[in-house]
């Protein structure tokens, strides 16, 4: 009579598993995780695009503005923001505030909103690129930017949350 051959990996029990046995086990489960490394709707480590809302605020992150120094021939920190829906707005009041990280506490630089009348605050995106602080000095100083606002959508009356850049961004410029 003819012995199979055991090997050292086997189940709870403790019986031992004969080695063609072993890759019926395994076989599967190699197959299984190659196949959510690979496979191009599933990933192992998560999605790589995020779900965006269907009306959101964007925040850009503070910079230094390089048409106010082209034009002005002045150093600026400014911030960018937009509101965007899926569905038409009217009457958006976007705010955005820029604000400067102190030792203590955060200082308020500048805050700046859309006027909700005007034809450009009706649509599907509405920016507001008027939130600016000039520079006293070149001090490097960090930077950051809150954003929220009102719209009317078909009718109702919505107010975001507050929105913060997702850096805080250190700049040459300062008090």
């Amino acid at each position: 009579m003819k012995k199979t051959p055991e090997v050292g990996f086997g189940h709870s029990l403790g019986m031992k598993l004969q080695k063609f046995q072993k890759a019926k086990y395994i076989l599967p489960v190699l197959s299984l995780s190659l196949s959510t490394l690979i496979s191009p709707t599933t990933s192992a480590f998560g999605s790589t695009k995020e779900k965006k809302a269907a009306c959101r605020i964007e925040i850009d992150n503070p910079h230094i503005s390089k048409s106010i120094l082209r034009t002005e021939d002045r150093l600026a920190v400014k911030v960018n923001a937009r509101s965007i829906c899926n569905f038409f707005q009217t009457r958006v009041e976007l705010t955005v505030k820029l604000y400067q990280v102190g030792l203590f506490r955060d200082y308020f630089r500048d805050e700046s909103s859309t006027r909700p009348n005007p034809i450009s605050s009706n649509g599907f995106t509405v920016h507001n690129r008027n939130t600016k602080w000039y520079c006293i000095s070149k001090k490097n100083s960090a930077f950051y930017g809150i954003a929220y606002s009102t719209a009317v959508i078909n009718g109702q009356t919505f107010v975001t949350e507050p929105v913060r850049s997702r850096k805080t961004v250190r700049l040459a410029c300062g008090i």
